[in-house]
């Protein structure tokens, strides 16, 4: 294996750990925080299920968790602050850079398992943002699923083991 190929590995590996812990967040918050709605519920036992399993197959560098791992890190991409609601997903690692309507301008690096969706006033100036960490994880997700493209629905037991000669 080569050194760029071992460093994308590790990439995929912390991907997948922070889409765990990022759906793990996402299903926590949807049991304990008071008073949301059903429809919030349910929708953050959905996609904090979904980012776990996909956290898993990614970790384990499976096509299929690159499959799953694209719709959500693109769903992270663009996110959208204005006096009266809010659209900000953040599913494990982000850093989104920020423009706001008064001129300023904000880097805002972290972690968080948020759907993020909500329509009450936040007390700040209406802006956009792009995550570009999402943006950059999904350019390396093409790569891995073009680069196993043949062999990416070959399961484990298929697969020739690997001899030490």
């Amino acid at each position: 294996m080569s050194g760029d190929t071992q460093k994308v590995m590790k990439v995929f590996k912390f991907l997948g750990a922070s889409e765990i812990d990022g759906g793990a967040l996402i299903l926590l918050g949807g049991i304990v925080a008071p008073d949301i709605p059903l429809w919030y519920q349910i929708a953050s036992l959905l996609v904090g299920s979904y980012a776990i399993a996909a956290g898993i197959w990614t970790w384990e560098n499976s096509p299929v968790g690159y499959w799953l791992s694209l719709p959500l890190q693109a769903v992270q991409i663009f996110q959208i602050v204005t006096g009266t609601f809010l659209m900000k997903p953040i599913v494990g690692i982000h850093a989104s850079v920020f423009v706001w309507t008064n001129g300023g301008f904000s880097i805002s690096p972290g972690f968080s398992g948020t759907l993020g969706i909500w329509d009450a006033g936040h007390g700040e100036y209406p802006g956009v943002g792009v995550n570009l960490l999402a943006f950059a994880l999904i350019y390396l997700l093409f790569l891995a699923i073009r680069s196993n493209a043949g062999t990416a629905f070959v399961g484990r037991s298929q697969q020739q083991p690997i001899s030490p000669t």
